[in-house]
């Protein structure tokens, strides 16, 4: 990658002369993971086993200095990545490896004192932290279910280590989080069983409420990194490919930016409203660098920062971020059920004869109950919270319409609802009452 260190450096000195915060230690400066180049293949960094690679270090910079002069903030761990700041800049939250014997841990360090505290103590590896609005943090952690499957989900914790808990129960993948200004968090999530499916984004509330698909990538991609906002748009890496999709149309509104005939990207973060900060490599180099690109014109690249001895990865820069959202939780947790209602099982864009007579509950044990669906379509039911649950339609004879569906799952004494089966999930509702609300819900408790 061509350095062009002359005018970031001037850029920076001026920056850290007159912009910077006195308050905010090491305003300016770039914070990253690095990994040494023969520790693995350039096409297995994009991938799950890489997230627990050895000898990878938490690094920092000024973007206009030369490698040799970049600070490890991590010398103590075995490895550590995933580095993420607090949206006042002055707390970093990281997963890292203390001990051989021990799982990889979910750890803080304050930027100006160098204090590092350790957040979680779990048996099983935790990875890729985000910050919530309200200082808590959301990480993924690879847990065993009941059937011995093992795959990450997503939980909260404070940062001082109370109350942590699960937030996504299905059985799925679901990694890289990242928080939309909302105060949603974006995940990509992809199923495990009964069968391998797409990875896709998911977008649900801190609390693992209202769950809902975000963007669903191409069959063919590999795992997806965290995704990040700029400008009303969503910025991500599928297959290669940089590509954003608009915030308010997520489905239907796929650009491709840069292929991956032009660059291999590894991660990409927001650095300013005109820029993006991405990890990439080019088809003739050896190592991951830092560039900027213009969101505006991204033949506007301002390749920066590079190490032939490392991969670039994962880079923040150290500066303050608007807080995103805080969304109220209406999880009560002294209740063991939540409610789901549809306003149409036969509203879809899965056309076929025939008409729904019933909806069928799947659960990974197989089928946890059936009830009829209303004239109008609708249906109302109580359900085991925390539970994986699929939905399948039927005609008056017992013929599979539609589904099973994705996963879900609500939890405890959450409300949620659908339009439909399989329906737009940028469509609205018509604005009626279903019928089946006029009644109490079905119950269906495993």
């Amino acid at each position: 990658m061509p350095r062009r260190f002359s005018s970031y450096k001037l850029f920076f000195i001026v920056l850290l002369l007159f912009g910077c915060s006195k308050d905010l230690p090491h305003e300016g400066k770039v914070i990253f993971t690095r990994l040494p180049v023969e520790s693995v293949s350039g096409d297995r960094i994009n991938s799950i086993e890489n997230k627990y690679a050895t000898n990878m270090e938490i690094a920092m910079a000024f973007m206009g200095e030369k490698p040799e002069h970049t600070e490890v903030l991590t010398r103590d761990f075995i490895s550590a990545r995933a580095p993420e700041l607090s949206f006042d800049g002055s707390l970093l939250v990281f997963s890292g490896l203390k001990n051989e014997e021990g799982a990889w841990q979910i750890w803080t360090m304050d930027l100006k004192s160098g204090e590092i505290v350790q957040v979680t103590d779990s048996r099983t590896n935790c990875t890729d932290p985000a910050w919530l609005p309200n200082g808590d943090i959301t990480f993924s952690k690879m847990v065993t279910d009941d059937h011995s499957l093992k795959y990450h989900a997503l939980f909260t914790i404070g940062v001082d280590g109370c109350c942590e808990q699960r937030i996504t129960f299905q059985p799925h993948e679901d990694i890289n989080a990242s928080v939309l200004h909302d105060g949603r968090i974006l995940v990509a999530s992809k199923q495990v069983y009964p069968e391998s499916g797409p990875y896709k984004y998911l977008a649900l509330r801190p609390d693992g409420t209202k769950a809902e698909v975000f963007h669903l990538a191409h069959a063919t991609s590999g795992m997806m990194d965290k995704a990040f906002e700029n400008n009303e748009k969503v910025f991500f890496h599928e297959a290669d490919e940089l590509t954003s999709v608009k915030f308010n149309r997520p489905l239907h509104s796929r650009e491709r930016l840069l292929t991956g005939g032009q660059i291999q990207v590894n991660s990409i973060r927001s650095f300013d409203e005109q820029n993006l900060l991405l990890s990439l490599k080019k088809p003739d180099e050896k190592t991951f660098g830092l560039a900027l690109l213009s969101v505006e014109d991204f033949s506007r690249e301002k390749s920066y920062f590079s190490d032939p001895e490392y991969h670039i990865l994962e880079a923040t820069e150290v500066r303050e971020r608007s807080v995103p959202r805080k969304l109220p939780s209406r999880v009560n947790s002294d209740m063991s059920s939540g409610y789901l209602f549809s306003m149409n099982a036969d509203a879809s864009d899965i056309e076929i004869e025939g008409k729904t007579a019933k909806v069928r509950v799947l659960g990974m044990n197989g089928i946890i109950g059936e009830t009829a669906v209303e004239e109008d379509g609708s249906f109302y039911l109580e359900l085991t919270s925390d539970l994986p649950v699929r939905f399948q339609t039927v005609d008056a004879s017992g013929e599979i319409l539609r589904g099973p569906s994705s996963w879900m799952w609500v939890r405890p004494d959450e409300r949620r609802g659908c339009a439909g089966c399989h329906q737009d999930r940028e469509i609205a509702p018509y604005n009626v009452v279903p019928k089946a609300l006029e009644s109490a819900p079905f119950v269906m408790i495993r």
